[in-house]
Parts: C-alpha cells; sequence; structure tokens
C-alpha cells in the first residue's frame, strides 16, 4: 500500500488531517479526518503515516466483519479510496467516508488507476480541449489519477502528468479473451507458472498494465496476460461462413466510393481458385492480393453486424475477412486472435502488399496499398475503407497470396 505522510496541525483539541478520498462518482478530493487530540503533546508538528487503498470494482462492499456473509455497511466504486487500518487473513480493516469495516484485500489497489477507453487519447498540458498534445494513450492504456478538475482528471502517465477527459476513461475496465486456452500467469513472462487457462470471449478485469501484459482479476484470482490474446470487443467462435460469389452481392448504399474503389465482372473468381485449400502456415498460389482487394471493394458501404456472415445483410471484422478470402477458396479461422498466425508473417507496415491481412488488438482488416485498408469496421460505418492503415497499434502482418 502507498504511504502518506501529513503533518499534525494542533486545532481546538483536534488533530486534522489531510487525506486524498474519494467521492461515490470515484473522484479523489481533499477532504479532512479529525481525530480526538487529548493524548496528543502540545509542541512541534508529528509526522503521522497513512496507508491509502483504492477499489478495482463497482457496488464493492465494505463489511462489518472479515467474511462474505457479513453485513454490508457501505459500498464504494472503482477508484474510490480508503484509508487502511490494519489486515486480517485475506481483508483489510479500512475507514471509508467515515465508515469502519473490512474489505477483501482482491479488490483493493495501492493507486487509483484509471484507463482509456477510446484510441488515441489525448493527454494535455492543460484541463481545456484546446491544450497541448503532450502524450496519446492507447485503448486499455492505465493511468495514475492524482485529482479532479471539472471535467477533466489531473494524471500521471510515462512518466508526464497532465489531463484527460472524464469522458474518456474508466475506474472499472473489462476485456475479453480472445482466444482459446489463454494462460494467466504468476508473473508477467512467458515462463510464468500457470495460475488458470483462459476461455475464448472470457470477461477479465484489467488491474493495471506491464509492457505488453495486463495485470487482471478473474474468478478470485489475479494474475498476468499478454494483450495480444486480449480483446476490448467481444469475440466469436469459429461459424460456417456461406458466400455467394457474385458481383451482384452488392447491396445497394447511399455512401459514395470514389470510381477507382468500383470493380468490374473482370474481378470474378479465378478458375483456378477452387484448388486452394488453405489451413494456415504458408502463402498460396493461384491468386493475388489485389484480386482479393478487388473483390473486398465492392462491399463498400454494407452493414457491420457482430458475429454476422453476411457480405451484404451485416458482417464483423473477422468475417469480413473471411469470407472475402473464402471467394478465392481459402479457408480461414473466424477470430482476430487466429488470424494473426495465418499465411507468413510480413513485417513492417512498409513491406505490406495488397490483399496482406492487418491484425490489430480485436480487429483486422485488408490492406489496399497506399496505407488504406477496407475492413467491417463499426455500426457506425460498415464496411469502409480508411485511409490510415496504422490508425491503431498493429500486431502483425499476415500473408496469403505472393
Amino acid at each position: 500500500m502507498r504511504k502518506y505522510f501529513e503533518t499534525d496541525k494542533i486545532r481546538n483539541k483536534f488533530v486534522t488531517y489531510s487525506l486524498l478520498f474519494a467521492t461515490a462518482a470515484a473522484v479523489p478530493f481533499l477532504t479532512t479526518v479529525n481525530v480526538n487530540a487529548d493524548t496528543v503533546p502540545v509542541g512541534p508538528p508529528v509526522a503521522e503515516e497513512i496507508t491509502l487503498g483504492f477499489s478495482t470494482a463497482d457496488d464493492l462492499n465494505v463489511r462489518a466483519a472479515a467474511s462474505t456473509s457479513s453485513e454490508s455497511l457501505l459500498k464504494l466504486k472503482a477508484g474510490d479510496s480508503m484509508i487502511i487500518l490494519g489486515e486480517e487473513n485475506d481483508w483489510y480493516k479500512v475507514n471509508a467516508n467515515g465508515t469502519t469495516g473490512y474489505m477483501k484485500k482482491l479488490y483493493v489497489n495501492d493507486e487509483c488507476i484509471a484507463f482509456a477507453t477510446t484510441q488515441n487519447l489525448n493527454l494535455r498540458k492543460t484541463a481545456d480541449s484546446k491544450g497541448e498534445v503532450i502524450n496519446q494513450f492507447n485503448q486499455g492504456d492505465p493511468m495514475t489519477v492524482i485529482e479532479k478538475e471539472g471535467d477533466w482528471y489531473k494524471v500521471s502517465y510515462d512518466e508526464t502528468i497532465g489531463y484527460v477527459s472524464k469522458d474518456f476513461i474508466d475506474f472499472q475496465y473489462n476485456i475479453y479473451i480472445d482466444g482459446n486456452d489463454i494462460n494467466m500467469r504468476k508473473g508477467a513472462t512467458t515462463e510464468s507458472e500457470v495460475v488458470t487457462t483462459l476461455d475464448n470471449a472470457t470477461i477479465i478485469t484489467v488491474l493495471n498494465k506491464t509492457g505488453e501484459w495486463y495485470k487482471v482479476r478473474y474468478d478470485g484470482k489475479v494474475g498476468f496476460v499478454k494483450d495480444s490474446c486480449t480483446s476490448f470487443t467481444e469475440p466469436v467462435e469459429e461459424v460456417p461462413v456461406v458466400v455467394t460469389p457474385t458481383t451482384s452481392n452488392r447491396r445497394p448504399s447511399s455512401n459514395k466510393t470514389s470510381s477507382s474503389n468500383k470493380t468490374s465482372s473482370s474481378n470474378k473468381k479465378p478458375a483456378s481458385s477452387s484448388n486452394n485449400s488453405y489451413s494456415g502456415g504458408s502463402t498460396v498460389s493461384g491468386g493475388s492480393g489485389q484480386s482479393v482487394v478487388n473483390y473486398a471493394l465492392q462491399f463498400v458501404g454494407n452493414p457491420y453486424k457482430y458475429g454476422g456472415n453476411s457480405l451484404t445483410n451485416g458482417i464483423d471484422c473477422s468475417g469480413f475477412v473471411k469470407a472475402v478470402y473464402a471467394h478465392f477458396g481459402v479457408s480461414l479461422p473466424r477470430t482476430s486472435s487466429s488470424l494473426r498466425s495465418v499465411g507468413k508473417s510480413v513485417g513492417s507496415l512498409s513491406n505490406a502488399k495488397a490483399g496482406d491481412i492487418i491484425c490489430y488488438s480485436g480487429h483486422v482488416a485488408i490492406y489496399m496499398g497506399g496505407n488504406k485498408i477496407v475492413h467491417a469496421s463499426n455500426k457506425k460505418d460498415g464496411i469502409k475503407i480508411s485511409n490510415n492503415a496504422a490508425y491503431k497499434s498493429i500486431i502483425t502482418i499476415r500473408r496469403i497470396f505472393e
């Protein structure tokens, strides 16, 4: 736990301590606690040690005794603070908002940690939307909250202090496991002991991040999971995708695309594509990356549907990649994490070619060339072209056709 030292001040037989607390809305602010000072000798100020903890879960109980069956005296939200008074096995004795009780150690952190809930979140020099940008967060990045100033939080991140908007951070951050048989380990290393194995789409709570590892809580256990094995949106299991590869599959849409993005009947499935049975691990012949792009572009403007498998009526990002490649006789896995191991690794974006699969955390796209991608983006935009392939951190780039 973090130790805080404050100077005692004698004030009408009471000692006033300046302590960091949090409101019910997880807002840290300064308040005071009065302690009877009849026995405190009058004289020079005395240094007092205070230990603070912070809730890492919403609706967290402060109980009358160190037992889950004990009466709940108070509920805290994630980010709320408490004074640690002592320990009893797996419990802390605490004082929270003037109430003394007990809290499970599992749900208490020694810092007030919040997480960026969007990609490229700006850290600004001042608490103002026009303030100078001094750093940026990736989605899921942790920051240490210092205090709240209006609609902004003053935070510490990467040895820099600045401000972030309250609308784009959260004190309790849940993410999904993306893949099957994912190890949660005791330490942030692949050599560390396995605490438990997690299934695809399992929800875990993030406590912090160390390098490429999330410190997480799941089912009463705390451990570490590689960030590349997680997703911010719920992954789906592999399901059959039925594709009828004709150019008439494009649904009329009001979304406009340039004439250069339209395809013609000359982009129909190659005659040799039926021989391209593929199970991953290498490139295949009989097609081309540009043919993949040309086929994918005719579906721009069609809707996004989470878990959907229709190129015309709704499909998600991994379903889109799978369905487009199925047109060329290539069978790909159905989840974004599984697509990270297909074909061969390209290396960097500078080496990418048309048709390569760009894999992000929880998302995949087809590279068009010229730093552009075509992908099933979200419910708002549907299948679209984006002009910045590196709009979020790239995990890997995979090539199917040489």
